[in-house]
């Protein structure tokens, strides 16, 4: 029977994009870039996450599932860690709603699920010559 989530590759991707969340937050400034102008390297991490997992667990539900668990760290920890640095966020929401935080969760949810799949969808099929 395959396994349908993977905690320990969750865990581990939900610390990297926290991590990157908070250290890009911290040097947006200094660096002199935009802070949601690096939003692919969450992207990335969803997709490598769910690549891990595809080859681990070799089911695209499980490599789904764990790249939407680091998707709701990221849209709920990472966004945390980041409101409370305060990046530069050139208009955007100074004080987010409920509703605007529910929204972006289930967006960022949603979207690295389907990155999580298509990740786990290559890890299945690639295969590393022994060495």
């Amino acid at each position: 029977m395959m396994k349908s989530f993977s905690p320990r590759i969750a865990l581990v991707g939900a610390g990297g994009v926290i991590g990157f969340d908070a250290i890009a937050s911290l040097l947006s400034e200094p660096l002199g870039f935009r802070y949601q102008h690096v939003f692919w390297v969450s992207l990335a991490l969803y997709t490598a996450v769910g690549f891990v997992a595809g080859r681990q667990l070799g089911s695209l539900r499980g490599a789904a599932r764990t790249s939407a668990a680091v998707g709701l760290a990221d849209a709920t920890l990472g966004w945390g860690a980041s409101y409370l640095i305060q990046p530069e966020l050139y208009g955007y929401a100074d004080d987010p709603t409920v509703a605007l935080i529910c929204l972006v969760v289930a967006l960022v949810v949603g979207l690295a699920a389907a990155l999580g799949a298509l990740g786990g969808a290559v890890g299945k099929r690639v295969r590393f010559a022994d060495t």
